[in-house]
This record gives C-alpha cells, structure tokens and sequence, in this order.
C-alpha cells in the first residue's frame, strides 16, 4: 500500500507537520485504487479542516509506495479535527533535521532524498 505525504510550507518556506508520537507529514495510507492526491486532500480536509490543491509530486522511494506531494492551502486554517495527533506546527527543513530523533520514517526518508539530490523542494 501506498502512504502519500503532502508537504505544505507557510510564507517562511517552513513545513507543517503533525504529531502522533513522532513528527510527520500531514497525509497517510492511500486505500487501493484512489489517486494519491484524492487521498490527500481527503485527510487534510478530515484531519485538519483545510482544503488543499496539490501542486505537483516532488518525488517517491519504495518503488512508490512513499510519495510526497506539494500542496498548497486553499480555503481554512490548519487546527486539529482528529484524535490520531496531539498537537501539529511549521517547522523549517534545518530544526527538522537537528530533530531527527522525533521523526516519523516519512520525513527521515524525505531529508534523505533531498540530501541525495532525488527531490528539490524549491517554494
């Protein structure tokens, strides 16, 4: 199965990301046979009460069973609309990485392929 992530970045070029033990993309399991970016929006609209519009797929691994999206907010302010996480903030690329210890598989494979040149995030 497929798990979609959607990277979305404030007017200071940081990253949300939601909490549930560990930091996160906002995004998750894409059930069989929806697009990815349908599944997206769907969990961002359940799960944080915004509407997104997915700009373009930054890259995957796993032969494409990881994939990030960028998205960009249309309509609604992020707030918490589900009990799967605690809490939820923008942080830049750089407090990320210092920490890594607190970060879901999702993003640690995200840093990696962007250090490794697989995927430019260029907002």
């Amino acid at each position: 199965m497929t798990r979609a992530g959607c990277i979305i970045c404030d007017q200071n070029g940081d990253v949300l990301v939601v909490y549930a033990g560990t930091w996160e993309f906002p995004g998750g399991l894409v059930p069989d046979g929806q697009f990815p970016q349908v599944a997206l929006q769907e969990a961002l609209k359940k799960e944080l009460g915004i509407t997104v519009r997915i700009e373009r797929e930054l890259g995957s691994r796993q032969n494409g069973k990881r994939v990030w999206f960028l998205g960009e907010i249309t309509a609604g302010e992020a707030a918490l609309h589900t009990n799967a996480y605690t809490k939820f903030g923008y942080f830049s690329l750089v407090t990320l990485t210092r920490r890594y210890d607190e970060l879901a598989p999702d993003i640690k494979e995200f840093l990696e392929a962007m250090a490794y040149g697989e995927i430019m995030l260029d907002v």
